[in-house]
């Protein structure tokens, strides 16, 4: 990835996700940190917020911006936070999640 493309914030691509008519939400997951758990944590897209304060319905928009570390489209990583990778909008030089829905069965 190009250092000097900025990487397309999580909001952006679960925004994407949630309102993209060609996209299945259920075929995505959302890994992110818990402030009392060493290691990431991951829920399906559309599991509800049973952990969050506040009167949002959804566990991955209830969650603050800054815990999320990855997002994946079944088992591979569409964006992650870390390895700056956005397969989602290919705002960091590589495909779209248009190429990675049509080709995930090749690639797995």
């Amino acid at each position: 990835p190009s250092k000097g493309a900025p990487l397309r914030p999580a909001r952006d691509c679960l925004q994407r996700i949630a309102h993209d008519p060609s996209l299945r939400s259920s075929d995505f997951s959302v890994g992110y940190r818990d402030r009392f758990r060493p290691a990431a944590l991951e829920a399906p897209f559309d599991a509800p917020n049973e952990a969050v304060r506040g009167g949002e319905r959804s566990l991955v928009f209830a969650l603050p911006e800054h815990r999320i570390e990855f997002i994946k489209y079944r088992r591979r990583v569409v964006w992650h936070k870390g390895s700056r990778t956005d397969l989602v909008f290919g705002s960091t030089g590589q495909c779209r999640i248009q190429e990675v829905v049509a080709t995930y069965a090749e690639w797995e």
